[in-house]
């Protein structure tokens, strides 16, 4: 009879993160339920490092840093309100007024921290520059880039006495301010007198509740039911008294004029 070789075991090669060479997962050393107990076992300090170490693991991976950096950012508004960082620039701007031009290529910015002045003879496009930034002017060419969608800009006219109501009362001259808080306030109140004198049309009255709740949503939407106490809220941030409010307006001079103008 011929001889029988004996068999050779195969290599088997390693394993490579807990998978052989034929793609299937090899077996845990540890249940789970082992691992859990082995857990419990340890003492609180262990624990307590052991997750200040998969958190430092978790600083050095991509996901990590993204959500530190969220976390960073959302501090940042939280304390200062809005964005920390802003800016604003004027970029190749052009504007022409009848065939005539007033701006050429102007390009500079402002950002956090500086302060800018702009000089120049009357007439050379100072307030059309202040106007672009504001939204107020189009320009022929050329682009206003803001950091933020959010950012608004505004300035201080130099024809503001003009428009201010000397006959107003602080307060009234105030509430000008809350354009649309003020309309749909004036609104609901001439809606509930409506309302009052339709009493027999049923048609009518449905209407105007159906208008009368259009316009309560938009007012608390808008906060305009606390526009008194906001008002209230502004005056010390301009240094004015809460006596101020019942004042007219003609009765306060240049410089207050012009901190109602700010607002």
């Amino acid at each position: 009879p011929e001889a029988v070789p004996e068999a050779v075991p195969e290599a088997v090669p390693e394993a490579e993160n807990g998978v052989d060479e034929s793609g299937e997962a090899l077996p845990e050393i540890l249940a789970e339920e082992e691992l859990e107990e082995e857990v419990e076992d340890l003492d609180a300090e262990t624990v307590d490092k052991l997750e200040h170490l998969a958190l430092d693991v978790e600083d050095f991976t991509m996901r990590g840093v993204k959500k530190r950096a969220q976390v960073v950012r959302k501090n940042s508004l939280e304390r200062s309100g809005g964005d920390k960082f802003v800016y604003v620039r004027m970029e190749e701007i052009a504007q022409s007024f009848k065939n005539s031009d007033v701006l050429k290529s102007v390009t500079w910015e402002v950002k956090t921290g500086d302060r800018i002045g702009l000089v120049g003879q009357n007439g050379s496009g100072k307030t059309t520059q202040l106007k672009i930034i504001a939204g107020q002017l189009e320009p022929t060419k050329g682009e206003v880039i803001k950091s933020s969608p959010r950012l608004k800009a505004s300035f201080l006219r130099q024809e503001f006495v003009d428009e201010l109501d000397t006959n107003a009362i602080l307060r009234t001259e105030f509430e000008k301010s809350f354009v649309d808080e003020s309309k749909a306030l004036a609104r609901y109140k001439e809606v509930e007198t409506s309302l009052t004198d339709a009493s027999q049309d049923m048609e009518k009255m449905e209407s105007l509740l159906n208008e009368m709740e259009e316009l309560r949503q938009n007012i608390e939407a808008m906060d305009a039911w606390n526009l008194t106490s906001r008002i209230d809220k502004i005056l010390p941030l301009l240094g004015f008294d809460q006596e101020d409010l019942e004042a007219k307006v003609g009765s306060f001079s240049g410089g207050w004029k012009v901190r109602m103008e700010i607002w």
